[in-house]
């Protein structure tokens, strides 16, 4: 009977221990050299392009903040204006502002169809902008200085209803008020000019509102309640009235004087010996 060969351990199959993730994936990097080294270029490269455009975005910016504060010096609003057209602002930080300045300079020079360009373009563009709620309200101007009140009227009622929580919108309803009485609309001017005292009463808003609610009354009373208190408009400071009052100065109070030094006693020059008169000369004797 054979007997069966047995095998030595040595000849036994003897399985590799499992390669660890580090192990592991330092292999992937041998077996794809030239793919792992095109990904660390491009990474590198995408690094240095940062950088590049950082230095370019930062050097932008200042050119911009430096050609700005030029421009603005010019006291000519028409030159001041062309100065601002002529910066290249795109995509700065500043180009909301430079844009908004743009249209103050236009508007000072009379020239409406630029001011009220570029307030547009801040409205529309820039309408996160603080500098939004500002154009606003100077196309509002623009447009009652052009005799066009409902569009003045839109643009202050879009203050209050897009920009409701900035400055401006706490102080517009006494344009609105103003706008409504153009229209003929003095129940809505009442409202707003009681809306704007009653919100905001310690602005120089309110206290417009407060004149214009004297008037609007002397002209339209038939808009106001029944029960409406009167509005009365800020007293001008009254001059001191003098006239029939006798005025009572202090009497002057007079600092005691110091003691003058006495004067030093002048020398009186001695007077000079009277000149005795001449002796006249006797005649000798007669010799006898």
């Amino acid at each position: 009977m054979a007997v069966e060969k047995r095998k030595s351990r040595f000849e036994e199959v003897i399985e590799p221990a499992p390669k660890s993730d580090v192990e592991a994936f330092i292999g992937h990097i041998r077996q794809n050299s030239l793919l792992y080294g095109a990904a660390a270029l491009v990474i590198v490269l995408a690094a240095l392009a940062g950088v590049v455009y950082r230095a370019t975005d930062e050097q932008k910016q200042q050119e911009v903040a430096t050609a700005y504060a030029k421009a603005i010096e010019n006291e000519d609003p028409g030159l001041r204006a062309t100065e601002l057209e002529q910066i290249d602002a795109q995509g700065a930080s500043l180009e909301a502002e430079i844009k908004y300045m743009l249209g103050e300079a236009a508007y000072e020079a009379e020239d409406l169809d630029k001011a009220k360009q570029a307030f547009q373009t801040v409205v529309e563009k820039f309408e996160a902008s603080p500098f939004a709620p500002k154009a606003l309200e100077a196309l509002g101007v623009i447009a009652e200085d052009e005799q066009k009140p409902e569009q003045a009227l839109e643009y202050y009622q879009r203050i209050v209803s897009k920009h409701g929580a900035d400055f401006l919108a706490f102080v517009q309803h006494v344009n609105i008020g103003r706008v409504q009485e153009k229209l003929g609309k003095f129940d809505e001017a009442y409202k707003a000019y009681t809306e704007q005292e009653t919100n905001f009463p310690a602005s120089k808003a309110a206290e417009q509102a407060r004149e214009a609610l004297v008037k609007l009354r002397a002209s339209h009373p038939e808009v106001f309640p029944a029960d409406a208190p009167a509005a009365e408009a800020p007293a001008a400071p009254a001059a001191p009235a003098t006239e029939g009052v006798e005025l009572s100065l202090p009497e002057p109070v007079v600092a005691p004087e110091a003691a003058a030094p006495a004067p030093e006693a002048v020398p009186v020059p001695e007077a000079a010996p009277a000149a005795e008169p001449p002796v006249e000369e006797q005649p000798a004797p007669a010799a006898q």
